[in-house]
């Protein structure tokens, strides 16, 4: 029995509807595109191209794919905070860089922060974050050529169980990694102490316990050096040597700092036994 017109017209209609022929299904692109600079025809509820690209960041981070880079047109601040909580994947991540002259920043505006959340597989590169940087339970992120500020308090958080962030060729104003996050790599950073704040420019809290967190910290400001006078005097224990009759030496020592034990016993005479 041969198929009938009406037949063969159907199965075509649920071979398109399935997606199974790539001709006539819409390929995702690998590049979205952000631009609010006047003229540039932009609309957020737009395809993202472009043509007709997002007028915000947060447009195109509430619907980028796995696999695709967002290019952020540079030379004009977006003034809003921005929060990315898709993921990508492995070997697949989502993109997020500045799209401009090179050397040039995306910039969020003032005090506008971004926010990381919930999302793994995650590169930003090339932004100001006016209002600093958050990365929390969040995994395999790299922020790469990024400047963050932020009045008062670090302008980097990492924390909140976060994994394998990654911080590299960035100017922080303080950053801060919290208790529970895992292989944190902060490398070839300027790190400048926080505004408005002591001079701490990088802390890392420990959770060792039920006890309170430890923190440590590295100033910026070099340690004033202390004189000789003013240095503690060593303290050094010694055992002397059995017999009365040659100098004593010391068998065993115990000092606190050594090596200015050893050179406070080299400039003080042997005392000998009679």
């Amino acid at each position: 029995m041969r198929p009938t017109r009406a037949t063969v017209l159907l199965a075509a209609g649920l071979v398109t509807l399935l997606g199974v022929p790539a001709a006539a299904a819409a390929e995702t692109p690998s590049i979205l595109y952000v631009n609010n600079h006047d003229g540039s025809n932009c609309a957020d509820g737009g395809p993202g191209s472009q043509a007709v690209p997002f007028c915000t960041i947060s447009a195109a981070a509430r619907g980028v794919e796995p696999g695709q880079t967002v290019r952020i047109k540079t030379g004009k601040s977006y003034a809003e905070a921005v929060t990315i909580d898709r993921s990508g994947e492995q070997g697949k991540p989502v993109a997020f860089v500045a799209d401009g002259p090179a050397g040039s920043f995306v910039s969020l505006g003032s005090s506008k922060d971004l926010t990381i959340s919930g999302a793994s597989h995650v590169v930003v590169r090339g932004l100001t974050a006016n209002g600093g940087i958050t990365v929390s339970r969040s995994a395999d992120v790299e922020l790469d050529r990024i400047k963050a500020f932020r009045t008062s308090s670090p302008a980097l958080v990492v924390g909140e169980a976060s994994t394998d962030v990654r911080v590299s060729r960035a100017t922080l104003y303080g950053a801060r990694i919290e208790g529970g996050a895992q292989r944190t790599v902060l490398s070839r950073n300027e790190i400048h102490p926080v505004y408005n704040a002591a001079a701490v420019t990088a802390a890392a809290v420990d959770a060792p316990g039920p006890s309170s967190p430890t923190t440590r910290s590295s100033s910026a400001a070099p340690r004033p050096s202390r004189s000789a006078a003013a240095r503690p005097a060593p303290r050094c224990s010694t055992t002397r040597s059995p017999s009365g009759t040659s100098p004593v030496r010391a068998s065993r020592t115990r000092c606190a700092a050594a090596s200015r034990c050893r050179r406070a016993r080299r400039q003080a005479p042997v005392p000998t036994t009679t």
